[in-house]
């Protein structure tokens, strides 16, 4: 899991402040350490600047695309690429870019094109401007060229994932034109590069909400976290599950699978929530007493586990020593060990305050990527396994919840994550 940017302190107003960091943190979802690998800029290239709320899209090279809100670079300029195996930062030019630089914006891969859709108009420098857009465009991340596509509704902070088994990209919530919080569910299909809004039901559904978290299988979404905003303030929706169960292009249901095991992380938005296989990841975000555990959900028994509790000082990690050699190579390097048993979730309020140089602890909100091996190598340590099935299976005593299933943990010494 590669963390990158976000707001690193509870303390600033994280929509219209511009503190930021630009840190990348590993986070080794084998050995359940978190790393701060050692990142340079390649040859002509300079580290980007402080970023939030903006997306990233990994691929099986071990590429991962950002796009920028926070530049100076022109608008051919506003991807930076970060090379996992070789850990450095590269700024490429892309051609016939769009011309804003959004935050709150969705950037979902559909079979190596980037699809960048709606977000929040934001200067050069990445604060928030007065504008939600609904603007729709494509980039071939090999060809790097820009495609204008049709518009959509204007939203901000929403989701956007791909349902392949039917070609569309399904987009709920987010922040309206009004920047009220929205409860509609649309859909953009691929192929015939049109809109659909789909009709739901009253109830049985997801309340209006922002800064939640969607990840996507063929024909399911999985939606978690989220909030409002009110006169007093943020308002968190709630911790449960959300369920989207699609049976075509233009059909869905909405349902509430029941879950088990540790308890999942709290409500909370401005979090990342990610798939790899059938292991949602979830971690950051406002909200959950300042939480920096980090859980996964099993999409198949829906049962949560506490992969890593709170991290009192993660802000001097072991670098990770840059590798030359192909994506199938393991990185490998010292860490920061963190805790896998069964503790709860705890306050880390004094040691966030109290801890000089604090780097990491992304308590508010955080920029995740995720791409998929596709030539996996597995492990072969049964000793190994053994330790990490009893660090993750032991997080509960209660006998009557359904078992972890058994998938092989794969060596993947760094896994990003996606939207």
């Amino acid at each position: 899991m590669v963390i990158f940017g976000g707001v690193t302190s509870p303390s600033v107003d994280i929509f219209t402040n511009p503190a930021a960091t630009n840190d990348v943190q590993v986070f080794d979802i084998v050995s359940l350490n978190w790393y701060k690998p050692s990142i340079t800029a390649a040859a002509g290239s300079t580290i980007p600047l402080p970023q939030k709320f903006v997306p990233c899209v990994g691929f099986s090279t071990g590429e991962m695309f950002v796009l920028m809100a926070n530049t100076n670079y022109n608008a051919a300029n506003n991807i930076a690429v970060l090379d996992l195996m070789q850990q450095t930062w590269q700024e490429i030019t892309t051609v016939f870019p769009p011309l804003d630089f959004p935050i709150g914006v969705t950037l979902t891969d559909v079979n190596d094109i980037l699809y960048r859709y709606a977000g929040l108009a934001v200067n050069l420098q990445g604060n928030q401007a007065q504008a939600i857009e609904g603007l729709l465009y494509s980039l071939d991340s090999k060809t790097l060229v820009w495609t204008s596509r049709a518009n959509g509704p204007p939203l901000a902070y929403h989701t956007a994932c791909y349902l392949s088994k039917f070609d569309v990209i399904a987009v709920f919530g987010g922040q309206g034109i009004d920047f009220q919080p929205q409860d509609v569910l649309s859909t953009y299909s691929v192929s015939q590069g049109i809109w659909n809004q789909v009709d739901q039901p009253v109830s049985n559904k997801p309340s209006a909400r922002f800064g939640h978290t969607a990840v996507c299988k063929a024909d399911q979404m999985i939606i978690f976290g989220g909030g409002s905003v009110s006169s007093n303030g943020i308002v968190l929706s709630d911790d449960s599950l959300w369920l989207l169960i699609a049976t075509s292009a233009t059909s869905f249901t909405w349902s509430q699978p029941v879950t088990y095991g540790t308890k999942g992380p709290a409500a909370r938005l401005g979090h990342s929530a990610v798939l790899f296989e059938n292991r949602m990841l979830v971690f950051g975000g406002i909200g959950g007493d300042n939480d920096t555990s980090v859980y996964e959900l099993d999409t198949i028994t829906w049962t949560w586990y506490l992969l890593a509790t709170n991290v009192t000082n993660p802000s001097t990690p072991t670098s990770i020593a840059p590798s030359s050699s192909s994506s199938n190579t393991a990185i490998t390097a010292g860490s920061i060990p963190v805790s896998a048993a069964s503790q709860g979730s705890k306050t880390i309020a004094s040691a966030l305050f109290g801890t000089a140089g604090l780097l990491f602890i992304a308590v508010v909100l955080f920029t995740a990527c995720h791409y998929r091996r596709k030539n996996r190598k597995l492990r072969s340590d049964n000793d190994e396994m053994s330790k990490i099935d009893s660090a993750l299976d032991g997080n509960s005593n209660d006998t009557s919840l359904p078992p972890r299933s058994r998938e092989v943990i794969l060596t993947l010494p760094i896994t990003a994550l996606s939207e």
